[in-house]
């Protein structure tokens, strides 16, 4: 993707400062703060770049392991799929305005349903996966794990997350091409033609109207132009979705493991009177998985704090793309 370009009042907003005694101060500083929020808060900006559906692998400070990676690539996958179906019901001139609604309306239901399916099965997996690993090291302990109980509100808790944010996306995107539709067809029934601009040189032609001409020859400058303001203002509605749903696969695959390790933990600690379970936080540095120079302030402090006990264990959510304790850190279990 290419950069956006953010004027010096933008930059003072999305980096929450106020004033720098000079203006390399300021470059150095807004520089400097615009990529700690970057990589703890994600700033959604306008994109005009086609989608590429692709995992991120450096949201976060950790590296994450080729099992998420494929996992985030299927949601992706999913959400490219849908991409195709769209673009070719919205120039599909053959269709009326309701055929389109209708076949979107489809699209999306279906992106919707096979995505829901992926992210369930996947966070049921995980927190399986995390509930047995807490139940290893207390056997390794000497305790005997106990029976797991067939409701897990923990895990429905982030399931609802999980499900719920998947449909939004997808209601986000069927509404916004609803609308393109809608707005498509009231303008059809305009016929106004605008003054001629003077003829823009082909070596001035967008690289969208480049690659439409040799598709389209037969298509003059303006509906290049038309076709390609149309294709952008699309592509800006699947670059966001793109970019949260790759987000939601990365929060749901650590944290519904993480939620099995802890439920298995405070099972054990609130039916046995005298065990006590201490967890570490470890940061990527712990763990040997860094993408840049290191963790952040924040999760090097929470790793100073600990180990914690397990019922006081702080969430990931601390800030957002933590990617800490992926692998958790070895209990420490002790008796009396």
């Amino acid at each position: 993707m290419q950069p956006t370009v953010l004027m010096k009042k933008e930059l003072l907003d999305a980096a929450d400062i106020n004033e720098f005694p000079t203006s390399q101060e300021f470059l150095n500083q807004v520089t400097k703060e615009l990529i700690l929020k970057a990589n703890n808060k994600p700033i959604i900006l306008n994109q005009s770049s086609t989608p590429i559906f692709e995992v991120d692998e450096e949201k976060g400070e950790t590296k994450p392991t080729q099992e998420q990676v494929d996992y985030r690539q299927k949601l992706l996958d999913s959400l490219h799929d849908l991409y195709d179906d769209a673009k070719k019901t919205i120039y599909n001139k053959a269709l009326t305005a309701d055929d389109k609604i209708t076949k979107i309306d489809n699209s999306v239901q279906t992106f919707i349903n096979h995505t829901q399916g992926l992210v369930k099965n996947t966070v049921q997996t995980r927190y399986q996966d995390g509930y047995n690993s807490m139940n290893g090291y207390l056997t390794r302990a000497k305790v005997t794990p106990l029976v797991q109980k067939k409701e897990q509100p923990r895990l429905q808790s982030i399931l609802r997350q999980q499900l719920q944010n998947v449909e939004d996306i997808g209601l986000i995107i069927r509404g916004r091409l609803r609308q393109k539709v809608n707005m498509n067809d009231v303008e059809s029934y305009y016929h106004y033609k605008a003054p001629k601009k003077l003829k823009q040189a082909q070596s001035d032609y967008t690289p969208c109207m480049k690659q439409q001409q040799k598709l389209h020859p037969d298509w003059t400058e303006a509906e290049l132009e038309s076709y390609c303001e149309e294709d952008t203002s699309t592509d800006n509605v699947f670059n966001t979705a793109s970019d949260n749903l790759d987000q939601l696969g990365m929060f749901g695959w650590l944290e519904s493991f993480m939620a099995g390790y802890l439920v298995a933990g405070l099972l054990a600690t609130a039916l046995i009177s005298n065990l006590t379970i201490l967890l570490p936080w470890l940061t990527c540095e712990d763990n040997g998985n860094c993408t840049r120079n290191g963790p952040c302030d924040d999760c090097s402090a929470m790793a100073a704090g600990g180990p914690y006990p397990i019922d006081n264990f702080p969430p990931s959510t601390l800030h957002d793309l933590c990617q800490c304790n992926d692998p958790p850190g070895a209990p420490i279990i002790t008796f009396g």
